[in-house]
């Protein structure tokens, strides 16, 4: 039909396409197992705000932030790294295969201020996945400029009102 489809064209086990006289369509179907073990996703923010305040202060973090992921170790009763991945163009990693059991992170060169997982645990760095389940966990580092003064207008546009005010609106 001449027209740019959408990615993806369809989620769910039935595709609807309506093709014109003399069109065709080629559809490759690929049956991908489903990945052994527990999930764990991580996104990373950076936040303007000097303390977190909600996520709506913060954006996706896009130029690859470094993390290790710690496995509590019972036997010696440390936390080791197990892995070291950095995050892609959309701030995630996404480590599967994974034994239920204690996890945590570390953030090469960053501080994060606030750390959430879902399902949700308690406060700290630390968290269980659960056994061929998926957690994900959001950092936010808080190492914006709050309120720059730089970014506040100075000169204002002229709306046509007499002295760039419209008489007609309500003042404080």
């Amino acid at each position: 039909m001449g027209v740019l489809q959408p990615y993806p064209l369809q989620m769910g086990p039935v595709l609807e396409i309506d093709l014109d006289a003399g069109e065709h369509l080629t559809c490759h179907y690929y049956n991908v197992p489903a990945a052994e073990g527990g999930s764990i996703v991580v996104t990373k923010y950076t936040c303007q705000t000097e303390i977190f305040v909600s996520e709506v202060e913060c954006q996706i973090y896009e130029d690859g932030a470094t993390f290790d992921l710690l496995h509590w170790n019972v036997g010696d009763g440390v936390w080791e790294a197990i892995d070291t991945q950095v995050t892609d163009g959309v701030g995630q990693i996404t480590w599967v295969e994974l034994a239920g059991a204690d996890y945590g992170l570390e953030e090469h060169d960053g501080a994060w201020c606030e750390l959430t997982t879902n399902p949700v645990f308690g406060p700290g760095d630390f968290f269980t996945l659960f056994e061929d389940e998926e957690t994900l966990v959001s950092v936010y580092n808080c190492d914006g400029v709050p309120g720059d003064p730089g970014d506040t207008p100075t000169k204002y546009p002229n709306t046509g009102t007499p002295n760039g005010r419209d008489e007609n609106r309500l003042q404080p």
